[in-house]
């Protein structure tokens, strides 16, 4: 139960962050509201549910804890694009504020609202990547759809 409202959550992120943005987004697992496959290459969003706690045992009403990280390649920084990543996690960050409460029919979730908890940059010299971590807590509810 709660692996699909973990999945429904990030889908329905996905979904809001790229229609805010313009950029590509991406669940945790891969893959799209039908299934499949991805391989990203950066610059990218992936956004990852790390627990959902259910709150009332005879309701399905869930406190999320997730990430949101944008990726881009290492070399972006020696070739000048500092600035353009920092726009871009600006931008994301300000999409994630504008998140309120509503329903996603399609994924048959309602989002009851998103806080934004911390924002971290990590670099990864092995895989030639650079990005931000942007840590939220959010609660939804389950119904059926």
């Amino acid at each position: 139960m709660a692996f699909e409202v973990k999945r429904a959550a990030e889908l329905s992120l996905v979904a809001l962050l790229k229609e805010a943005t313009g950029f590509d987004f991406y669940p945790s697992k891969g893959g799209t509201d039908t299934g499949g496959i991805t391989f990203p290459k950066p610059p990218f969003g992936a956004v990852w549910i790390d627990n959902a706690e259910k709150t009332y045992s005879y309701l399905k009403v869930y406190y999320l804890r997730g990430s949101v990280v944008w990726v881009t390649r290492a070399a972006a920084n020696v070739e000048g694009d500092v600035a353009g990543h920092s726009d871009a996690v600006n931008q994301i960050y300000n999409a994630m504020l504008n998140i309120g409460a509503g329903e996603d029919d399609v994924h048959s979730i309602i989002i009851h609202g998103l806080d934004i908890d911390t924002i971290n940059e990590f670099s990864d010299t092995e895989r030639l990547a650079h990005g931000d971590v942007i840590a939220f807590t959010m609660g939804v509810s389950e119904f059926e759809s």
